[in-house]
């Protein structure tokens, strides 16, 4: 629905003809039709008025989407009598990192990740793992057979419901405001994603040191 109140109707070409764009009043009647480039964007304005300007153009005159803060919370840590709380992180770089004992990819990623820790925390890089086991004494067996040295809290199963993840591991970079940076779903075999949106969120190079078992 344009801002005129009428109603535009993209219509997709075949492959490499040109698409379609028809437009209807608020009854439904045909005003006007018009071929489309599919290299072109299409904007409106107030009056109805439709502008096609190359894709790339229009996206080059946007900048990058505002950081949003991460809610805040205080969790038991998994291995000691302590609470972990986000807002004592402020200043630092943190990589919220969620993960569960049943799950095969961060038996994987988290050997990754403990070595990066122990190389970046020079640079204010904190790693903080979120164990979702309903049953946290799952996940402290999980993190003692890894040896997994960076902190870690308990969220018992309930913090997918609160941070609406899709899946495990889920990682959460967040700037020195506590703000996100990246969500990274899933793990690809390596932890470069995250390297890199911690690279974003300091606003420097940050290069640490890569041991073997990180390339």
């Amino acid at each position: 629905l344009g801002p005129d109140g009428r109603i535009y109707v993209l219509a997709r070409g075949a492959s490499g003809a040109a698409d379609r764009l028809v437009v209807l009043d608020q009854d439904g009647i045909w005003v006007r039709t018009a071929g489309v480039a599919p290299a072109g964007a299409i904007f409106a304005d107030r009056d109805g008025r439709l502008y096609i300007v190359r894709k790339d153009g229009a996206l080059a005159r946007t900048g990058e989407p505002e950081r949003a803060p991460f809610p805040d919370f205080e969790l038991p840590a998994l291995l000691e009598p302590s609470i972990i709380r986000l807002e004592e992180l402020r200043g630092k770089i943190v990589v919220l990192n969620f993960w569960a004992s049943w799950c095969g990819p961060c038996r994987q990623e988290m050997p990754l990740l403990d070595a990066y820790a122990r190389d970046a925390s020079g640079d204010g890089v904190v790693i903080l793992g979120l164990n979702e086991d309903v049953d946290a004494d799952d996940g402290r067996a999980f993190v003692r057979q890894l040896g997994v040295t960076y902190p870690n809290a308990e969220g018992r199963g309930r913090l997918k419901e609160r941070y609406r993840y899709r899946g495990l591991p889920y990682t959460v970079v967040l700037d020195r405001e506590l703000r996100v940076v990246k969500a990274i779903y899933g793990f690809g075999g390596s932890i470069e994603p995250i390297r890199a949106a911690v690279t974003a969120a300091s606003g420097e190079s940050l290069q640490p040191r890569l041991r073997q078992d990180q390339q």
